[in-house]
């Protein structure tokens, strides 16, 4: 972790408090603010006139106390005098109603007056800020989203632009019928003019998602190029709220910025899903790079006197990756901007008590570690989770926006508690070859491109296991459902054929809830699973064998007695195929089961609250939760550098870290 940094406007304090503020950080460890991404009318207060003489000084005094700077774009929150003087730069929402002044992301998309303010002031504060060697990085806007709190723009400037992405992707009205599949319900189309704002099925919905994403990424890369030519030493960035399925192509971005930041509000119940979050990011690329937390916070006062319920949190963000943890925020809000959401470092009085000592135990605790975290290569793991972002896109339509997050995380962590360390990946991402993985697996993943499928046949070919479950490429690249047995395009791979399925489980309803460890489910079916009870979430499918044979079958239900668990040779290696949306503990048992009867060995059993990260010669145990427990390390034990273990027994308190150096074959 190279910076250690916290939300930071210094233009709603006074200035006589500023140097007390970064006296405090400096005594606290932090060394680095994020500021700048609100401050669009401190920068440009009226058109045209602008004062960036109260940045110089709070840069100077950052200087003075040896603090970084992430400097931001303002552009995320418009100036009320261009809200007035210019209402085209301001979105519209289907009844036509513009949000006021106050609020965040009020810009629309397709204005091309806002792009040019937009510009300008981007290019204003490069030439203003470009030998300040205080800053270290620029992040662009903040959290880009199409649709936001305030829902997606449809102005006529919004409709015009879809329409002219769609003629360029489409070229003709007639292929666009097709891929839209509108002769249904009376809706062929025989002019581009009739495609009107908002449109109401998900393929449709999907494309006008694409649409936009475009847009936002093609109005930040332009401020990218503004900065770097300024400074090309200036690392620029940007940030994403917590969601695999953003607004945003996050993949395509990560793949275009130096390094990519996404926001990361962490509780014990959801920790499971942070983790693939933050697995998600480090290889946003295709291979592993570190990433930063754009922004994170405390979360609450802890319930029990000397714990820290931020530690292990703070702990997994080091290992997966992170160079640097940006908390949200310095000090309290005194009205209506995100007040009580969590508490920040200091309170409303700016006096530093439980928050800011917690933080600055945190910090110590780093240090007396003494170990350059970001001196050890990010390395690749030993299983992978393969992710597809057009699956993504499809979920945020369909109003399931953590959908794809949940499955991930539920395949994460039954792999992590046999002591895999595993990537998520977004497979348009990929280019390497994947045979160093002993393990990929395919949750919820919906749509499978053809380069992908031979891709992943050559890695089963030459001796991988492969691991998919239900969804498996059902919709093709519009979004359609494929009117083909599933899975379609593999069905030599997987040896299965797959027509019937049974989607009554309540599907939507789990998704809203958090990921529980282990997985609640509000559904009232059941099925045997290797010993033990297990409910079924969300879908069932019926597998037809065609090649493949039989592991398991289905216990009960519309399928009593058929494949529901299958396994198919294919080359020198194995294709598995899980027909049914099962619960947490269930996947557990299910990959214990094929890893020992394919590796051979026993696999340890961690507890999911408990993370597992190796780096180099180091392994960092968390325990995410407010119960102590205690396992045995897979590791051998050198030396224990933070934390509890005997004779490699790990017991971990309720929110406690254990970091051991691991022997190394050959050492003594």
């Amino acid at each position: 972790m190279k910076y250690l940094s916290v939300a930071y406007y210094p233009e709603v304090w006074p200035k006589e408090r500023w140097e007390r503020d970064l006296s405090l950080m400096r005594d606290a460890g932090i060394n680095c603010v994020r500021m700048g991404e609100f401050n669009w009318t401190g920068f440009e207060p009226q058109e045209g006139e602008f004062h960036f003489e109260e940045y110089h000084e709070i840069l100077d005094l950052c200087g003075k106390y040896g603090i970084h700077v992430i400097l931001c774009t303002p552009t995320s929150a418009l100036p009320p005098w261009m809200m007035k003087r210019y209402p085209e730069t301001v979105r519209k929402d289907k009844n036509g109603v513009s949000p006021s002044v106050g609020s965040r992301r009020q810009y629309c998309q397709s204005s091309e007056r806002f792009f040019a303010f937009s510009r300008r002031i981007v290019e204003k504060m490069a030439e203003a800020f470009r030998d300040r060697k205080e800053i270290i990085a620029w992040q662009l806007d903040n959290e880009l989203s199409s649709t936001s709190e305030l829902g997606m723009c449809c102005c006529p400037k919004c409709e015009q632009e879809f329409r002219r992405w769609l003629k360029k992707k489409y070229g003709t009205i007639n292929v666009l019928n097709r891929a839209w599949n509108a002769r249904s319900w009376s809706s062929l189309f025989t002019d581009w003019e009739e495609i009107t704002l908002p449109v109401h099925r998900i393929g449709w919905n999907l494309d006008l998602y694409r649409c936009m994403s475009d847009r936002l990424l093609g109005f930040i890369l332009e401020h990218r190029d503004i900065l770097k030519k300024a400074n090309p030493e200036w690392r620029i960035t940007t940030n994403t709220w917590t969601s695999f399925s953003a607004d945003i192509d996050i993949a395509r971005g990560a793949r275009e910025l130096d390094y990519y930041s996404c926001d990361s509000y962490v509780t014990d119940p959801i920790i499971a899903f942070m983790r693939s979050f933050w697995d998600l990011y480090r290889n946003l690329k295709g291979y592993p790079a570190p990433f930063a937390v754009g922004e994170t916070a405390v979360q609450r006062y802890p319930l029990k006197r000397g714990t820290i319920d931020a530690k292990p949190w703070f702990w997994e963000m080091v290992g997966r990756g992170a160079e640097t943890i940006n908390f949200f925020r310095w000090r309290q809000s005194v009205m209506g901007e995100e007040e009580l959401n969590s508490p920040s470092i200091i309170p409303w009085t700016g006096e530093p008590r439980t928050i800011y000592e917690n933080l600055k135990t945190i910090r110590q605790e780093y240090d007396t570690v003494g170990i350059d975290w970001d001196s050890i290569p990010l390395k690749r793991g030993n299983a992978a989770i393969l992710v597809d972002m057009e699956t993504a896109f499809l979920h945020r339509v369909n109003g399931d926006s953590q959908m794809l997050g949940i499955a991930v995380a539920t395949v994460n962590s039954a792999l992590s508690s046999l002591g895999f360390q595993v990537d998520v990946i977004p497979m348009e991402s990929i280019s390497d070859d994947l045979s160093s993985y002993q393990l990929i697996a395919l949750p919820t993943v919906e749509y499978v491109s053809p380069p992908m499928q031979e891709r992943l046949k050559h890695y089963v070919r030459n001796g991988g296991l492969l691991f998919a479950e239900h969804r498996l490429n059902v919709r093709d690249e519009f979004g359609k459902y494929r009117t083909s047995a599933g899975p379609d395009g593999m069905l030599d791979l997987f040896g299965v054929e797959i027509h019937d399925i049974a989607p009554a489980f309540g599907e939507h309803s789990y998704w809203v809830a958090s990921l529980d460890i282990p997985q609640k489910s509000d559904t009232l079916f059941y099925l045997e699973i290797l010993g033990k009870p297990s409910p079924i979430r969300s879908r069932m499918e019926h597998l037809e064998l065609r090649t493949a044979h039989t592991l398991m079958d289905y216990s009960d239900g519309c399928f009593e007695g058929t494949p529901l668990l299958t396994e198919n040779a294919f080359g020198n290696g194995y294709a598995c195929y899980f027909g049914a949306d099962a619960d947490l503990e269930a996947h557990e048992r299910v990959f214990r089961f094929l890893c020992e009867r394919r590796f051979g060995k026993t696999f340890p059993h961690l507890p999911f609250a408990v993370g597992h990260i190796v780096r180099g010669e180091f392994a960092i145990y968390t325990n995410c939760s407010g119960e102590p427990v205690s396992f045995q390390a897979p590791e051998r034990v050198q030396e224990v550098l933070l934390g509890c273990c005997t004779g490699g027994n790990v017991e971990l308190q309720a929110h406690d870290v254990c970091i051991l150096k691991i022997q190394g074959e050959g050492s003594e």
